[in-house]
């Protein structure tokens, strides 16, 4: 996956539930692939905190992305 895609799609994400899982599907295909994973964090952290919030709620059991939220 591209990092242009990855902006892409991070861009056309609202903060609501639905737009959630989309965001922890995208984070999991990343963190399978070896993708930049904390890269993609970061930007989220930066341009959509409520959605950033959300995720470390949703994320607790995933202990390699919960561990990249913390950032």
């Amino acid at each position: 996956m591209t990092t242009e895609l990855i902006h892409k799609q991070l861009a056309s994400l609202n903060e609501s539930t639905r737009d959630l899982e989309c965001c922890v599907e995208l984070l999991c295909t990343l963190q399978r692939s070896r993708g930049p994973v904390v890269e993609t964090v970061l930007a989220i952290k930066a341009a959509k905190p409520k959605l950033h919030t959300m995720l470390k709620r949703r994320l607790i059991n995933n202990p390699g992305l919960s561990l990249a939220m913390q950032l």
